[in-house]
């Protein structure tokens, strides 16, 4: 029988249950404010919604090409100063966003 996944849940450590719950909570708030983002960009910022979009379809490739690149990098140098740099990437991305 192939256990599920609320019993795949269970057998794991209350730390790794944290990360998960707080990387499912992200995904959904990043799912309900990502319509009103491609909004703004299109309508607000006058980008025009195609544009708006391929932006957006952009940040998803450049994510699914790095991934693997910041797995080794947290292997190598620990999370804590990927997840640093990542966030002032990330701070600097959002900065940039008011030179549009």
């Amino acid at each position: 029988m192939r256990p599920g996944v609320l019993s795949a849940f269970a057998v794991v450590t209350p730390t790794t249950r944290r990360i998960l719950v707080g990387n499912l909570v992200s995904a959904v708030g990043s799912g309900i404010t990502l319509p009103f983002f491609i909004i703004y960009l299109g309508q607000v910022r006058g980008l025009g919604t195609p544009t708006a979009g391929l932006l957006l379809a952009y940040v998803a490739v450049v994510t699914l090409v790095c991934t693997p690149i910041v797995g080794t990098l947290v292997d190598r140098f620990g999370p804590r100063p990927v997840l640093m740099t990542g966030l002032v990437v990330t701070a600097a991305g959002v900065a940039s966003l008011d030179t549009l």
